[in-house]
C-alpha cells in the first residue's frame, strides 16, 4: 500500500501538468489564428450593418430635403449609389462592406448638408462602433473607385439633381 501512494502522487502531478500544457497549446493556436486574420477586415454582425443602414437612410432623407431647399445637389447621386450598393451587399450577407459603403454615403450626405447650410440631425454623429469600423476601412476614394469599377452595372450613375427626388429604400425585417 505504501509503495502505491508515491506512484499515485506522481500520476496525479503528471496528469495535472499534461492538462495545463494542453491548454497552453490551445491558447497559442488561438493567438496564432488571431494574428493570421487580415487586419482591418473585422466581423460585422447583421444587426450592426442593419443599424448603420437605417441611420444613414434617415440622414439621406434629411439631405434630400436640405438639397431641395439650398439648391446645391453636388454629390447626392454618388451618396445614393453608395447607399444602394450597401443595401444590396447587406442582403448578400456581406455586412462589413455594406457598413463601409453606408458610412461613406453618410459622410457624403453630411458634406451636402453643410454645403447647403442645413442643420445636422443626431443620426449624422458616428457611434463608437462606426468610428471603429472607419479606422479599419479603406479611404473614401477607394470605396468610390470600387463603386465605379466593381458595381457599375448594379448601381448606375444617378444625376445629382434627380437624386433629390429618388426614393431611399429601407432594409425590411425578415420574418423569423
Amino acid at each position: 500500500m505504501r509503495k502505491l501512494k508515491p506512484l499515485q502522487n506522481f500520476v496525479s502531478v503528471l496528469s495535472l501538468l499534461l492538462a495545463l500544457g494542453s491548454t497552453d497549446v490551445l491558447a497559442a493556436k488561438s493567438a496564432e489564428a488571431q494574428l493570421k486574420k487580415k487586419p482591418g477586415v473585422e466581423l460585422v454582425q447583421r444587426r450592426t450593418s442593419r443599424r448603420i443602414l437605417i441611420r444613414t437612410r434617415l440622414v439621406i432623407i434629411h439631405t434630400q430635403k436640405a438639397a431641395k431647399e439650398g439648391k446645391e445637389y453636388k454629390g447626392l447621386g454618388n451618396c445614393l449609389r453608395h447607399q444602394r450598393i450597401a443595401r444590396r451587399l447587406h442582403i448578400r450577407k456581406r455586412y462589413f462592406l455594406s457598413a463601409l459603403h453606408s458610412l461613406r454615403a453618410r459622410r457624403l450626405a453630411v458634406l451636402i448638408i453643410n454645403n447647403n447650410k442645413g442643420t445636422l440631425i443626431k443620426e449624422t454623429n458616428l457611434t463608437r462602433e462606426e468610428e471603429r469600423l472607419l479606422k479599419n476601412s479603406p479611404g473614401g476614394e477607394a470605396l468610390d473607385k470600387e463603386l465605379d469599377e466593381k458595381y457599375q452595372n448594379e448601381v448606375p450613375v444617378i444625376d445629382d439633381k434627380a437624386a433629390a427626388d429618388e426614393k431611399v429604400e429601407e432594409i425590411k425585417k425578415k420574418k423569423e
